[in-house]
């Protein structure tokens, strides 16, 4: 019973440190963020962040994996709602992401850190070799929603795919930099979807 715990309460140390990052780094930067600090938002010693994390490095890439993990499954769900058309999936996957992005704080500190900050703290092709990995889901259910969807004539699946995430791209910026652009109404934000996918779509 100790050992569970025990087991239970480093699980909630290492989530409290993994929140209390996701705030450092969407607060003060790469630069700024600190072990000192972060174990202080979390309420632990420094030497128990360095427990978990070897350096600021793990605990950024950590905190982004997890974090964007744990907040996109939700999302994920509706592009394998086998109830709907593919092109019915896609909108409301967009909409959906798109109310994330403006009222939701974790979703916003994951699209600062993801634009703003992480292209600070590694070389630039194994940050982009990482973020490609990290996308990887999300291509696969798009692109299954695409095929089973009505793409404009002379559209093929790469390049609908490729409008789709450069959109989705363009979002995760804008909630980073111009939070007040993105609509937080769900209304407003399906319509943002519609448009964003009427030059793939019939």
């Amino acid at each position: 019973m100790l050992m569970r715990r025990t087991a239970e309460e480093a699980q909630r140390t290492r989530a409290s440190i993994l929140h209390a990052a996701l705030e450092s780094f969407a607060d003060i930067g790469w630069d700024a963020t600190s072990f000192v600090g972060v174990g202080r938002r979390a309420g632990v010693t420094r030497g128990a962040v360095h427990h978990y994390f070897a350096d600021k490095r793990a605990l950024l890439h950590t905190a982004l994996d997890e974090g964007w993990s744990d907040a996109m499954a939700p999302l994920l769900e509706a592009l394998e709602d086998a109830r709907l058309s593919g092109g019915a999936r896609l909108l409301r996957f967009i909409a959906e992401y798109v109310i994330a992005l403006a009222g939701d704080e974790r979703f916003r500190q994951l699209a600062i850190i993801s634009t703003l900050v992480a292209p600070q703290s590694v070389d630039l092709t194994v940050g982009l070799a990482a973020k490609e990995e990290g996308m990887s889901s999300w291509e696969d259910g798009i692109r299954s929603a695409l095929l089973d969807a009505d793409l404009r004539g002379g559209l093929d699946v790469d390049t609908a795919l490729s409008a789709v995430l450069i959109a989705i791209h363009g979002f995760t910026l804008t909630a980073a930099t111009q939070r007040s652009r993105l609509p937080a109404d769900p209304s407003d934000a399906k319509l943002l979807a519609s448009a964003t996918i009427f030059g793939v779509l019939v």
